[in-house]
């Protein structure tokens, strides 16, 4: 995904690709990571002791860059935001009630069509994803966990508006 975003016109107008880190001065995803956690506030997520720490850590540098890439809209040379990570995949498996209905179709269409980018899923590589994925996006003991207040984060920081919170 970071690949992608940095090839854009916007992000590569000299031609040559640089990382997300060294446009931003985070890497894609640490503000990928906290773009996600900041994401589950409005749903009173009880944050991890770490979490919170990860966030205090990196909301500076997370809010640069989303201020930049929100001026880029602005200015018409983004037409959207940048494609984030806003739920993790045990999180869609709960919403998503015939997640398996879901792959069987996905993994038809390919065998149909037979795109060169795709590539087929079973229930299994599921599971394996999510396990990855859980230990890359969540951690700390949820045994401590509790909300996401302004003691947290720098006031300064939360005015701007898509980090109200």
């Amino acid at each position: 995904m970071e690949e992608f975003i940095l090839n854009l016109t916007p992000f590569n107008q000299r031609g040559y690709t640089t990382t997300w880190a060294d446009k931003f001065n985070i890497s894609w995803n640490d503000w990928n990571k906290v773009h996600y956690l900041l994401s589950l506030n409005p749903f009173d997520y009880q944050y991890t002791i770490e979490e919170k720490e990860f966030i205090k850590l990196n909301i500076g540098l997370y809010s640069q860059a989303r201020v930049y890439l929100q001026d880029m809209q602005d200015d018409g040379l983004l037409v959207s935001g940048i494609p984030i990570k806003l739920h993790t995949m045990s999180e869609k498996s709960q919403v998503v009630h015939n997640l398996e209905y879901c792959l069987d179709t996905y993994n038809q269409w390919i065998s149909y069509n037979k795109p060169n980018y795709a590539i087929g899923y079973q229930p299994t590589d599921l599971v394996q994803l999510i396990q990855h994925e859980n230990t890359q996006w969540k951690f700390g003991n949820i045994d401590t966990a509790s909300l996401l207040t302004y003691n947290d984060i720098d006031t300064t920081v939360i005015k701007h508006s898509d980090l109200k919170l």
